[in-house]
């Protein structure tokens, strides 16, 4: 990947994946106006491989989204599983889970920094933190997901 095409973020992220002898991050250049850049990488997480996207730019925000659950809403667990990311979204500070329209549930980080202030161990320790908290609350959330009430007890 040709560096006259990065945002200054995105080289520095590939620097400390090459510096760290980190291999496991595939990287596309999106050729848009905020010299977007997404890396991806999946997150092992009890026997499953969560796609992660980090998608670095010009902008002052670096996002990291996790594809949790793909198409895991229905009408049968909507409630309950609003009500889990919802307690979620309180208890954890630094992410912020989703329920989209196609049905998937995504667990987003938002990490606000110019360039200049990028921090790559910063990045990769709220990677970190996520995998923990998805290690540990994965197997409760997909028991909703599979579930066919309205209401589970947790």
């Amino acid at each position: 990947m040709s560096t006259n095409q990065l945002n200054e973020k995105a080289v520095k992220f590939q620097s400390f994946l090459a510096e760290n002898k980190l291999n496991y991050f595939g990287s596309e250049i999106r050729n848009d106006e905020l010299k977007s850049v997404l890396f991806r990488t999946e997150l092992p997480v009890n026997g499953n491989n969560l796609p992660l996207l980090l998608l670095t730019d010009d902008s002052i925000y670096t996002m990291i989204k996790i594809l949790v659950v793909p198409k895991g809403v229905t009408a049968e667990n909507r409630e309950a599983l609003a009500t889990k990311i919802n307690a979620y979204n309180v208890q954890y500070k630094i992410f912020k889970y989703t329920l989209t329209e196609d049905n998937d549930i995504v667990l987003d980080i938002s990490v606000p920094a110019l360039a200049e202030h990028f921090d790559e161990k910063l990045i990769m320790s709220l990677i970190d933190i996520a995998l923990k908290h998805l290690t540990e609350e994965y197997a409760d959330l997909m028991r909703i997901v599979w579930s066919k009430s309205e209401t589970v007890k947790n």
